[in-house]
Order: C-alpha cells, then sequence, then structure tokens
C-alpha cells in the first residue's frame, strides 16, 4: 500500500513537472525581441531597420505590424531584417505575431519612441560653418551639399533653394539660386572674390525624405 502510495505521489509530481515545464516552454517559444539596426529609437519618415529575434521555429511564418500611421517592410537581406517607417513623433508599438484561421494572433509587443530627424547641415564642397575657403576651392565648387551629421540612416535632402550674398566694394549683391546648382552670376560673382572677400550662403530652404520642409542657417566663406 505504502509503495503504491508512494508511486501515486512521485506520477504525481512527475506530472505537474512535465506540466510546467510544457507551460514555461510554451512561453519561451513566444519570447522575442525587435532591436532597432542603427539607433535605440526610431525616427519619423524615414526606414528604420530593425531585426527581429525569437525561438519561433518558422520565423517566416511571423507577421510584424506596428501602431498608428506607419507600415513595415520586410527587408529582403535578411529573413529577420525589416523596415519600419512611423509618419508621427512620439511612441509606437510593434507586434510580432502569426495568422491564424484568418485572425492575428499576438505573440509578443514591444513599444518604441519615435523621435524627429534632426536638422542636416550644408556643405560647400567639403565646407560648413564659417570657414576660410582657397580661391581654387571657391571656383572650383558647383553645387551645395546637404546631409545629417552622426546618424548611420540613408536619408536625402532635396535643396530647393538658397541665397548667395557677396560683399563687393562695400556693396551687398544677393543672388537666388534653385535647386542645388550655384547659377552663371553666383559663378561669375565667385570669380571677382580676392583675398579677404566674404560670401554667405543662407536661407536654404530643403526638403527631407521625412517629408518635412526645412530653412536652413547655411555657411560663410572668407576668401584666403
Amino acid at each position: 500500500m505504502k509503495k503504491i502510495f508512494s508511486y501515486s505521489v512521485v506520477t504525481v509530481l512527475l506530472f505537474c513537472m512535465l506540466l510546467f515545464m510544457g507551460s514555461y516552454m510554451a512561453v519561451v517559444s513566444l519570447v522575442g525581441t525587435i532591436t532597432p539596426l542603427k539607433t535605440n529609437f526610431l525616427y519619423v519618415g524615414v526606414d528604420n531597420p530593425i531585426r527581429l529575434t525569437t525561438n519561433e521555429l518558422n520565423p517566416k511564418s511571423l507577421i510584424v505590424k506596428s501602431s498608428g500611421i506607419s507600415s513595415v517592410m520586410k527587408d529582403t537581406l535578411g529573413v529577420d531584417l525589416y523596415k519600419v517607417r512611423i509618419n508621427e513623433v512620439g511612441t509606437t508599438t510593434i507586434s510580432v505575431g502569426v495568422r491564424s484561421d484568418k485572425v492575428f494572433k499576438t505573440l509578443f509587443t514591444q513599444d518604441f519612441n519615435v523621435i524627429a530627424l534632426p536638422d542636416p547641415v550644408v556643405y560647400f564642397g567639403a565646407n560648413k560653418g564659417d570657414v576660410i575657403i582657397a580661391s581654387e576651392e571657391l571656383i572650383s565648387t558647383s553645387a551645395l551639399i546637404c546631409r545629417i551629421e552622426n546618424i548611420d540612416l540613408e536619408c536625402l535632402f532635396d535643396i530647393q533653394s538658397f541665397t548667395l550674398s557677396v560683399n563687393r566694394e562695400g556693396n551687398w549683391y544677393d543672388y537666388e539660386g534653385q535647386g542645388k546648382y550655384l547659377s552663371a552670376q553666383m559663378k561669375e560673382e565667385l570669380l571677382r572674390a580676392v583675398s579677404g572677400s566674404r560670401i554667405f550662403i543662407h536661407d536654404v530652404h530643403v526638403k527631407g525624405c521625412d517629408g518635412q520642409q526645412r530653412i536652413l542657417p547655411g555657411l560663410s566663406l572668407k576668401v584666403r
């Protein structure tokens, strides 16, 4: 009788352990993480690359969604890579799940802060800010460049217009440029520049990959 009782207790304990382990494994199988590949947060209006890490046996069966006005695309570079584009600053929730009987079943979620892109920097050749420039470089440069610094994201900025101001013999001359290229009049003025001449590029209107219009301060050049 004692042996039967002992066997029964052992059987029940083993059953409970297996049940617990099964439940634990079921929970573990649904655990995953979403990792932005560039920063610890997401930028609004751009394709943010993310990596999905999960114990799901078939990652191809997973569906990734994000809350709010947003979109998620599969990245062809890897089965665990995605691109998320968020159109609002704030917080977004990325959900990972599967389709079961035509119903989306959430396995896990993760929240991310979404921030605006910083303003890009205007370059004249390799120069930015307040710089001294050689006359040879001044006349050989034909276009402005605009890019974000210290962020490894593919984001192009379209320069729509800018103003170039030149001080010649105590008088200021302003020239309006369309696009990123210097006009013929601008190039003629730069050819007249001598040592000590000051050239200002300002009111640079740009449109970013996030769809936002910006007016940037530009830069100041002094001929060596």
